[in-house]
């Protein structure tokens, strides 16, 4: 999960400080709900909850939000769309 948030956080040029902090700047939360959808889709079976948790988010429908969010930007704008792909071919699920 760590090395999931640490690859989002450089592909966005922030740190993981940002990606589980509280600013609502767009470029952050732009990152933070890629974040979110890579974990959902890794295939290791994260929890909403468990993900809302690595975050530093409060509670799972933050989550929901956001996968609905990351998915409708990831659909509508291509460049997100490889942004989220180089980052999931680059993490090991090991």
């Amino acid at each position: 999960m760590e090395e999931i948030l640490a690859r989002t956080a450089d592909a966005f040029g922030l740190t993981v400080a940002d990606l589980k902090g509280n600013s609502r700047a767009q470029h952050i939360v732009w990152a933070r709900q890629a974040a979110a959808l890579i974990l959902k889709e890794c295939g290791l079976g994260y929890s909403l909850v468990t993900i809302a948790q690595a975050l530093g988010r409060r509670d799972h429908t933050t989550i929901m939000h956001a996968l609905r969010q990351a998915s409708t930007r990831r659909q509508a704008e291509p460049a997100y769309d490889r942004r989220l792909r180089l980052i999931k071919e680059s993490v090991n699920y090991e």
